[in-house]
């Protein structure tokens, strides 16, 4: 049963400890948490979601790079950008996919041990409240996304896609 949120492609949510704005190493640190939901910008507003428990902080739209630098944990829908954005920042997430382009993140992120991922026809509050549980407390998937966060900053981005299609091009 998935609530609208869920609906949204383009929102994404934070989980961040309040006492060390999430960057402690040492799991069982963390107490206190605070929850951001960016609704990514569009037709959705803040206002539509007062009434969630546990008063999360809802905006329109917020920096991701800048949110995820404090985060513990990010729920998103498995989109390319934010996965890749999390493990740039070391850290772990529960994916969601929505989207029909969106399985193969999921896998990868499954196969790397970087976080869980949830089908959304099969989304509770139980298996997801247990997600996140198992993610925030085994610090496997931490250690996973800081290992291919140390992976990803040795790429050049730019020089390797160049090199990719003049290899394809000269074929």
């Amino acid at each position: 049963m998935a609530s609208r949120w869920y609906t949204r492609p383009s929102a994404r949510s934070v989980i961040t400890c309040r006492r060390c704005s999430g960057r402690s190493q040492k799991p069982a640190h963390h107490s206190t948490f605070s929850w951001f939901c960016s609704l990514g910008g569009g037709r959705l507003l803040p206002k539509d979601f007062e009434s969630l428990p546990g008063n999360p902080v809802v905006v329109h739209y917020a920096p991701q790079r800048e949110l995820l630098k404090r985060a513990v944990l990010a729920i998103n829908c498995a989109g390319l950008n934010t996965t890749l954005d999390s493990i740039l920042e070391a850290v772990p997430l529960v994916a969601i996919p929505i989207a029909e382009d969106q399985p193969a993140s999921p896998r990868e992120s499954i196969r790397a041990r970087v976080g869980r991922v949830l089908a959304l026809r099969a989304l509770t509050s139980q298996n997801l409240r247990e997600a996140i549980r198992d993610v925030l407390e085994n610090p496997s998937y931490r250690a996973s996304a800081a290992h291919y966060q140390a992976a990803l900053r040795g790429v050049n981005g730019p020089k390797l896609a160049s090199a990719i299609v003049e290899r394809t091009l000269k074929a």
